[in-house]
């Protein structure tokens, strides 16, 4: 049996054999007609030159609602795919979900325990996702669920698995272009920090962390960018880490012309998800509502100063959804 502390429709959705998943041998995708998860990874291809996506994996932890807010304050707006454990229980991690999706940023699903899902039961995959997703969905706007293998491990036993439950409502696999791993003119965040990577030297500073990181989107041009908000140098918090490097890194980049979109405008998501329906305040504004529905006029409309103006998500007042493909309501991973 497992361990369920939070246990939520999508859980009962899933040992029930109901929701969206129909009784013939493929689900309908029901939930929506465009979404479906896929054999092929998704990544940033089709973005502009000088155009990137800023995903954080693993949390949340301890400085997430700060960073949040940071970025919303310079008028970015990024994507967490969290890890159900990770999320506090009750009114506190509601109170993290909220913050993070009002401040124009979106939730993904990045399983409850960090497992490598190539090494999982079918039923034990379906639970990682089911899990998380009971946490999250309330604080997923339109149905543009997105889920993000950790380790990105995939392979046709996984997509099996989650295809054949409710939790095939899930866009994906979301993956990663840049700063997946260390190497010349490249890294990746967990791994400088932590004595036990690639990175040499052992532990790298902040500051020449991510030296690396801008070199490898110069060189890119564009891509989604992989990073992980929970970590730091020893995982000691006053020795500084990733949210302290992306604070460094971002205002570089904007003063180089990038500009920073959301993962779910990358084409290959925008294609597949549906739209959002209801425009909120741009990041960093001061209330003034976007307008923009579509990847097109959103990625037209990005501020030079790298604010995608692009309608971010809220959660509803209720905290929950009727609609049957929804929910009601660290340790250092060694990878992605």
């Amino acid at each position: 049996m497992f361990d369920v502390p939070r246990v939520g429709a999508a859980f009962v959705l899933v040992a029930l054999g109901v929701g969206c998943q129909s009784s013939s041998a493929k689900p309908s995708h029901a939930c929506s007609e465009a979404q479906a998860l896929q054999s092929a990874k998704m990544r940033g291809n089709g973005l502009p030159p000088k155009t990137i996506s800023l995903t954080f994996d693993d949390g949340p932890g301890v400085r997430t609602v700060e960073l949040s807010h940071w970025l919303r304050d310079q008028g970015v707006r990024v994507a967490f795919f969290v890890n159900g454990k990770n999320v506090p229980a009750g009114a506190e991690g509601e109170a993290v979900l909220r913050a993070i999706v009002d401040d124009g940023h979106v939730l993904g699903n990045h399983t409850e325990t960090h497992a490598d899902l190539t090494k999982l039961t079918p039923e034990a995959i379906v639970d990682e996702v089911a899990r998380t997703d009971a946490i999250i969905a309330p604080f997923v706007p339109d149905q543009r669920f997105m889920f993000r293998p950790p380790y990105g491990a995939w392979n046709d036993a996984v997509l099996a698995a989650l295809d054949a439950s409710p939790m095939s409502k899930y866009v994906g696999p979301v993956d990663w272009d840049l700063g997946f791993q260390w190497g010349p003119g490249m890294a990746a965040d967990w791994d400088c920090w932590s004595p036990n990577g690639a990175s040499d030297p052992p532990v790298v500073d902040v500051a020449t962390c991510g030296d690396l990181y801008l070199q490898q989107i110069r060189a890119a041009g564009s891509g989604v960018v992989l990073l992980h908000d929970p970590y730091f140098i020893d995982d000691k918090k006053e020795n500084g880490g990733t949210v302290d490097m992306v604070m460094n890194i971002v205002p570089v980049l904007k003063a180089e012309g990038f500009t920073f979109v959301r993962v779910d405008e990358v084409p290959s998501l925008a294609a597949v998800l549906p739209p959002l329906a209801t425009p909120v305040a741009d990041a960093g504004s001061d209330g003034a509502t976007s307008s923009s529905s579509s990847t097109s006029s959103s990625a037209s409309s990005s501020s030079s100063t790298g604010g995608a103006a692009i309608d971010a998500p809220t959660a509803s007042a209720s905290g929950g959804s009727s609609d049957p493909c929804s929910s009601s309501p660290q340790t250092r991973a060694t990878n992605h």
